[in-house]
């Protein structure tokens, strides 16, 4: 798997991305300095010592990756490289083997207490996972939904918007792609590329 941002860093291919690094990464206090960072000051998303292993296969192993407040970064490689691995563990939707994963500085499976990480809460987990989110290669909008209905679903539900202000918000993201005057139509009745757009403004938030 390669991680291109700047420099393209090649590794070979069908390998868990790695990096040497000598400490004990199963422990995430020594990863991370409980007492570093802080919203707005260190980068996006960090992966500190990151390991994911599937039985005796090693997905992931010590991965360090910074990524900065706007930067885009493309993960490149073969099949079963790690690609979608890397993805799930920032999505919280695969547990960490070791390590430890930041957002916004905050750490996101564990959190600050008394100076020490301990396993975070339902409601820390909740809220620092809102500030990122994922489109699926193959995400498809509810078919029996209109396209408002379909963007204003997960702000709803997951950051408890009203009604109201989300669809003031969404009709605001869709007239920004010319997709004001589809609103009230269903995937059925949308080109491709209209749905691809809708679907993207699902997680634009």
């Amino acid at each position: 798997m390669t991680v291109r941002t700047d420099v393209d860093t090649p590794t070979p291919p069908h390998s868990a991305l790695s990096v040497e690094n000598p400490m004990k990464r199963d422990d995430p206090a020594s990863v991370l300095d409980p007492q570093a960072g802080a919203p707005g000051e260190a980068p996006m998303v960090r992966f500190a010592g990151v390991t994911k292993r599937y039985g005796a296969l090693t997905v992931l192993d010590e991965l360090d990756l910074d990524i900065g407040r706007n930067e885009k970064v493309a993960i490149i490689g073969p099949s079963g490289s790690g690609k979608s691995t890397l993805l799930r563990v920032l999505m919280t939707l695969d547990p960490l083997t070791g390590g430890m994963i930041e957002v916004d500085g905050e750490p996101l499976t564990h959190m600050r207490k008394n100076g020490e990480l301990v396993p975070a809460s339902l409601k820390h987990l909740r809220r620092v996972r809102s500030k990122i989110g994922m489109v699926f290669q193959s995400f498809n909008l509810f078919p029996h939904m209109t396209a408002l209905a379909n963007t204003i679903e997960a702000p709803m539900q997951v950051l408890g918007l009203s009604r109201k202000e989300a669809t003031e918000r969404a009709r605001d993201l869709l007239s920004l792609l010319d997709l004001e005057d589809k609103c009230n139509h269903y995937p059925s009745q949308l080109s491709g590329w209209s749905v691809n757009s809708a679907s993207r403004l699902c997680g634009r938030w």
